[in-house]
């Protein structure tokens, strides 16, 4: 039972975390934090418009649709005194500035464990709001993912894109997030960061980019202070104030590199407590 509260607050699980994040949180002006600025849904739910309704509120121009647009136009504008994007292998670099021209493949693993969380989260949260749905059992992702990328961009040349990720056969919305470069003020160096509208508000992920030796691309997002790199809840009070809650507990790491047949992969490893919940493994050929 998920009672509707009415058009201001929304559902009551979904008021009631916004509640957790205004109670637990950090009152914020974004002209101070302007790093947490990000799209955010209606109460009733994540819409694909979103992103179109931010662009407009924030002034951004919508590209014309590419077969090639990427996450991040270039690796380039991650570049910090700890990370050289000149080390990551090209096939990955790619992946990211050209994201369009790859297919995906999505297997899942959750620990037995947390089996259970993993099911309440998508019954009460994930499938109502058509918004980070994580795969429940490997075959649910079998018949394959479709993409569609949005890209806007900034007057000052500042590019963000959508990723909206649907379940095939029947085009059911898995992940829609927004891809941008930012820098959390903590942060040893600019960090991809993705938003993800919720209702009032967003949730962001700031992952810091290292390479490895054999030019792969590490993402982490596992720091402890706020300010830093990680994940934030967001409920917006106003166009100019949000509450903030960073979730330390949440950690993540995305690995992007090519095996031994020259083929491009993901891991992707989601930590709660310091303890494995989720594995999810991504091949991701070049479309035919």
């Amino acid at each position: 039972m998920n009672p509707w509260l009415g058009e201001g607050r929304g559902f009551l699980t979904d008021w009631t975390t916004q509640q957790w994040v205004r109670a637990t949180g950090r009152r914020l002006e974004l002209a101070s934090a302007p790093w947490l600025r990000g799209p955010a849904a209606p109460p009733s739910g994540v819409r694909e418009v979103d992103f179109e309704r931010y662009a407009e509120s924030e002034g951004l121009l919508m590209d014309p649709p590419r077969d090639d647009a990427g996450l991040i136009d270039d690796l380039a504008a991650l570049r910090s005194e700890r990370f050289n994007p000149a080390d990551i292998r090209p096939e990955v670099a790619a992946f990211y500035e050209r994201t369009g021209r790859h297919r995906l493949h999505l297997w899942s693993q959750w620990s037995p464990g947390f089996r259970p969380l993993g099911r309440a989260v998508d019954a009460i949260f994930a499938r109502r709001l058509g918004q980070l749905q994580l795969p429940l059992a490997p075959l649910d992702t079998s018949r394959g993912i479709s993409s569609r990328l949005v890209r806007m961009c900034g007057p000052d040349g500042e590019a963000h894109t959508a990723w909206l990720r649907h379940r095939l056969p029947g085009g059911e919305v898995l992940y829609a997030g927004l891809y941008s470069v930012a820098r959390p003020p903590l942060a040893p160096g600019p960090c991809v960061k993705v938003t993800f509208p919720l209702p009032n508000g967003n949730a962001s992920v700031f992952l810091e980019p290292r390479a490895r030796p054999d030019g792969s691309l590490e993402l982490l997002s596992a720091a402890h202070e706020f300010g830093d790199s990680g994940f934030y809840f967001v409920v917006v009070r106003d166009a100019d104030t949000v509450w903030a809650k960073h979730v330390p507990q949440l950690t993540e790491r995305i690995h992007v590199y090519v095996d031994e047949l020259g083929e491009l992969h993901t891991d992707h490893v989601l930590r709660l407590w310091k303890r494995t919940f989720l594995r999810l493994h991504y091949a991701m050929p070049l479309a035919g």
